[in-house]
C-alpha cells in the first residue's frame, strides 16, 4: 500500500476502522522529492545543494498533501530490520537525490522503535541529535521529528497520522 493509498484509507474510515486496519507506526511529513533523472550516487550537501535551495523548491512546487509512509517490514530482506533508503529494495522508499540508497533502518525493541543511520551521506536526525553513522541508534517516541538528509517527518501512531490526515483533508475542503 503506497502513502496516497493511506491517505485515502483515512479519509474514507473511521479513527477506529484506520487504527485496526493499520497497526504499525507511521512518518508523516510536508515533503517535496528532489527525484533524480537517473540512477545516480547520492548528492551531498556540501556538493552545491543547500538546504536552503531545497525548501525553496519544495515552497514553489505544489503540495498534494502530506507524504505517509508506513514503518513496516515489507522487503524480504534483512528481516530483523525495516529499512529506509533511495532504491526500491528498501521498506520506506525515497526517492529523493539526497537520500542514499540505505540510508537508515528501523528494529523493533519490545515496544520501542530505535533508528539507526547506516552511513548515510546526509545524515539522519531524531530531533535535533544528528545519529553519528554506522553508529548507535537512538529510541524514536511518538510525535519525534525524524530527518532523512532534508526531509523532514514526524513519527506517529495510527491514530495520530489518522488525525493528521484528517486535519489535512479538512484544510484544503475534501470531505
Amino acid at each position: 500500500m503506497d502513502a496516497l493509498s493511506f491517505v485515502q484509507l483515512a479519509t474514507s474510515r473511521s479513527r477506529a476502522e484506520f487504527i485496526t486496519s493499520c497497526p504499525f507506526p507511521f512518518l508523516v511529513g510536508k515533503v517535496t522529492l528532489n527525484e533524480p533523472l537517473q540512477p545516480q550516487r547520492t548528492i551531498g550537501f556540501e556538493d552545491g545543494i543547500t538546504q536552503a535551495m531545497l525548501r525553496a523548491k519544495a515552497e514553489k512546487a505544489p503540495q498534494e498533501g502530506p507524504m505517509v509512509l508506513a514503518v513496516r517490514k515489507v522487503q524480504e530482506t534483512f528481516p530483523d530490520m525495516i529499512t529506509v533508503g533511495r532504491t526500491r529494495n528498501n521498506d520506506l522508499v525515497l526517492t529523493d537525490v539526497q537520500v542514499s540508497k540505505f540510508h537508515a533502518y528501523f528494529r523493533a525493541h519490545g515496544r520501542d522503535m530505535e533508528l539507526v543511520d547506516a552511513g548515510s551521506i546526509n545524515g539522519t536526525r531524531v530531533g535535533e541529535d544528528a545519529l553519528p553513522p554506522k553508529g548507535t541508534g537512538r529510541v524514536v517516541r511518538l510525535g519525534d521529528r525524524v530527518r532523512f538528509g532534508h526531509l523532514e517527518f514526524t513519527f506517529l501512531d495510527a491514530g495520530g497520522c489518522w488525525d493528521t490526515i484528517k486535519n489535512w483533508s479538512r484544510s484544503v475542503g475534501v470531505p
